[in-house]
Parts: structure tokens; C-alpha cells; sequence
């Protein structure tokens, strides 16, 4: 696996420039691992915001077997080209099992791993490899909703009375004051429908189905699958969505039942203070590319360890060559701070090369921005490579992101 030489030629230019040796690359840094921050501690988790992140959907990345799909066994087989871009983290799109949509967020068991992928024991297998290698692994654990197939809604569907039909949220009512009854879903299609004479929520795609977070057996069940990736010995967990985990009266986003369940969740996580707990969120207050104070508040408080707001991605996405070389840059300079992750892409967005070419200036551009500033960078899998859109979708729009990573026999 190799970095474009536009990535990093202008920083070793630099590099030559400001030094004082005669051979400059003798005294060049490394240029992609950040040095630690002052109150780094190992015995923290402060780690995941000192390295360099990339995002890997296992399914799309490398296949050991012939049979078209990515897997546990050949990412744990590209482990040698992985460390090569001196990345230090690993984040695992989820690899619990899953009918594959809503890009693999939506899950029909929480305490398994995918057998297609592998299974456990080849999940066990990837995470002694990448440790040998120092290489720290976090998954992805979407709780905001399961798959319509997932035996916790199939149960709910059949239940007449009790419990069971109390997993997931019904009821034909608006979920928020700022959502009327009547708005579409994220992809336009039914917020609420039918099913068995009662009607469920659907936030996001209408195959999948919000679980009701606020329901004391959800969340024993939600930690009871928290517990069984930490147990298998994950360095951290990575919580998408959950800005919109409860709404609640007149909010729609990062309500205080949400807040509260996250420290509740986050208590989990931290019975080994190592671990890392890594949320999403929409951040209104961030600068054009700089940092938010929610961000910092999410750390400083310890909700959290790091924050990734998929606006930012969307916003480096659209910046033109004139914007990163002019007053967004300044910004992004001046914010400092590394509490948000600034992504090159993310598993669940279309790509950069969506909106401006593989190789456009303003993408180089942006790498160059990415892998230089003071956020944590995140680099999706395929964007050193500069590959392109998925050429089919499924009908899920999620999956346009998700190309197959173009392995020959020896290398990308």
C-alpha cells in the first residue's frame, strides 16, 4: 500500500526548506504520526486522538477466499500493507451480523460475529495480529436500531401484550416538536409504518427500526453486546448516530435522555479506562474547519474521546483549492485542539471524488489539510489510493461509498 506522492510532497518541501542539515530527509519527521499532547498517559485513552485513524469495511476491503466478499482473514493478511501508512488505529465498520443494509448499520444480532466475515475466531486472529503490530482496533456499534429480521423485533411484531412488544418505538405520534408526523425518513421514504396492525418508527432507512432506548431491558441488552466486544478484547467502541439516540419533547438531536445514556453506556466502556469511546455528532457550533466547544466539552467532561462530525467531512467534500488555501486554512490553524476527527470520508457518505474528481486539485488538497491539522485525521480505506464511487449502491445510497479495495496479488 503506497500514499500519492502529491501528499506528501509539498510537506517534505517544506521539511528540506526549514532545515538545517545537508540531507534533509535525515532530519524530516514522520510526517503522518502525531506527536502525543501534553497529558498523554498511556494508562488513558487518550491515545485514539495521537493517532492516525483509518476506516475499513471489512466486507469491501480484502478477500482471502474467492467468494467476492472481504473479510476478517484478509484484512488480518493486509495488516503489513496497512502499517505502512503509519496509521495507528483501526476503525472496524460493523462486523456483526447484518443483511447488509443501511450500509451495514443496521444489525440483526448484537453479540456475534459475522460468520460471513470469518466469525470469532477470525476476529480473535485480527486483533492479536494488529496488537503484535501496535495497531489499536475500535468497532463500530450502531444501537440507534436493529434490522427488520433481528429477533428483538420479530419477537416485538408477534407479542400481543407484555414486554416484548416495548422494544422498539411505535405509536403513530410525532417523535419531536421539530420533526412533524408527516416528514420523510433520512432517505424520503415512510418515517412511520405498518406492520402486524401497529405502526413503528423508522429515523433512518424503512428496513431498519428504532429500538426504544429509554426501555430499562434495551439498554441491559445494549450493554450486555458492549460487554461482549470489550470482552473479546476490542481497544475501543465507536457509537454512530448517536446524537439521535432519544428524541424527546421539543428536541430532536443530543437531548438530555440521549446525554445521560451515553454516561450510562460510557461507564461501561471505562471500567478499563484504556478503552476508547469515540461518538458522532452534528457540531452547529464548529468553525468552518476548526474545532467546536461541544466537541471539547464531550472530552473534557469524559463523555467521550473523540467526536466525529460527518458535517465536517461533508464540508472538506465542497471546499474549493481558493477555500483550503485561504481563510479556512488560517482556521483550521488557529482552532488547534484535536477533540474532533477530521475525515477524509466516512463508511456512510459518498466520497470526495463524488463531488470533484479522484485526482482535482482541491481533493489533494484536502488530504494535504487533513493529515497536517490539528484534528485527529481519518482516513476512509481506498481514499490513498484515490479510488472512486462504488459503481452500484444495492438501492441503499449508503453503499456508494463502498467500492471494492483494488488488490493484485502483491499490493494495491
Amino acid at each position: 500500500m503506497r500514499l500519492y506522492n502529491w501528499m506528501i510532497a509539498p510537506l517534505l518541501l517544506a521539511a528540506a526548506a526549514c532545515s538545517s542539515s545537508s540531507d534533509p530527509m535525515d532530519t524530516t519527521p514522520d510526517l503522518y504520526a502525531l506527536a502525543p499532547l501534553p497529558g498523554t498517559d498511556a494508562s488513558d485513552a487518550s491515545w485514539v486522538r495521537t493517532r492516525t485513524i483509518y476506516a475499513v469495511a471489512v466486507d469491501r476491503f480484502r478477500d482471502s477466499d474467492g467468494d467476492g466478499l472481504g473479510d476478517l482473514a484478509g484484512l488480518t493478511d493486509a495488516l503489513d500493507a496497512v502499517t505502512t501508512q503509519h496509521v495507528g488505529t483501526l476503525l472496524l465498520d460493523p462486523v456483526a451480523p447484518t443483511a447488509g443494509r443501511d450500509g451495514r448499520r443496521a444489525l440483526s444480532a448484537f453479540t456475534t460475529v459475522a460468520g460471513e466475515l470469518g466469525g470469532e475466531a477470525a476476529f480473535r486472529a485480527l486483533l492479536d495480529a494488529a496488537h503484535d503490530r501496535d495497531l489499536k482496533v475500535v468497532v463500530t456499534l450502531p444501537i440507534n436500531h436493529t434490522e427488520i429480521d433481528h429477533p428483538w423485533f420479530q419477537a416485538a411484531l408477534a407479542a400481543t401484550s407484555g414486554e416484548a412488544g416495548k422494544w422498539y418505538r411505535g405509536g403513530a405520534t410525532a417523535a419531536c416538536d421539530d420533526i412533524p408526523l408527516a416528514t420523510p425518513n433520512i432517505y424520503g421514504s415512510d418515517r412511520w409504518t405498518e406492520r402486524n396492525g401497529r405502526t413503528w418508527y423508522h429515523r433512518f432507512a424503512s428496513t431498519t427500526v428504532d429500538l426504544d432506548l429509554t426501555w430499562p431491558p434495551v439498554v441491559t441488552a445494549i450493554t450486555t453486546a458492549i460487554r461482549y466486544w470489550l470482552d473479546l478484547g476490542v481497544d475501543g467502541l465507536y457509537f454512530p448516530y448517536a446524537w439521535a439516540w432519544i428524541e424527546d419533547g421539543g428536541d430532536c438531536e443530543n437531548t438530555p435522555a440521549s446525554l445521560k445514556l451515553l454516561e450510562q453506556l460510557r461507564a461501561v466502556v471505562k471500567e478499563d479506562p484504556r478503552r476508547a469511546l469515540i461518538v458522532s455528532d452534528h457540531l452547529p457550533d464548529r468553525t468552518p474547519l476548526g474545532q467546536s466547544a461541544r466537541a471539547l466539552a464531550y472530552v473534557a467532561e469524559g463523555r467521550a474521546d473523540l467526536v466525529i462530525d460527518p458535517d465536517l467531512t461533508v464540508t472538506l467534500h465542497n471546499l474549493t483549492a481558493e477555500d483550503l488555501v485561504g481563510d479556512l486554512w488560517q482556521t483550521l490553524i488557529t482552532q488547534g485542539g484535536n477533540a474532533v476527527a477530521a475525515a477524509s470520508g466516512l463508511p456512510d457518505l459518498p466520497r470526495a471524488s463524488a463531488t470533484h474528481g479522484n485526482l482535482d486539485v482541491a481533493t489533494r488538497l484536502m488530504m494535504t489539510v487533513l493529515l497536517t491539522s490539528p484534528q485527529t485525521p481519518l482516513l476512509l480505506y481506498g481514499d490513498e489510493l484515490g479510488i472512486g464511487q462504488a459503481t452500484e449502491s444495492g438501492g441503499d445510497p449508503r453503499n456508494l461509498a463502498l467500492p471494492l479495495y483494488p488488490w493484485n496479488s502483491t499490493a494495491p
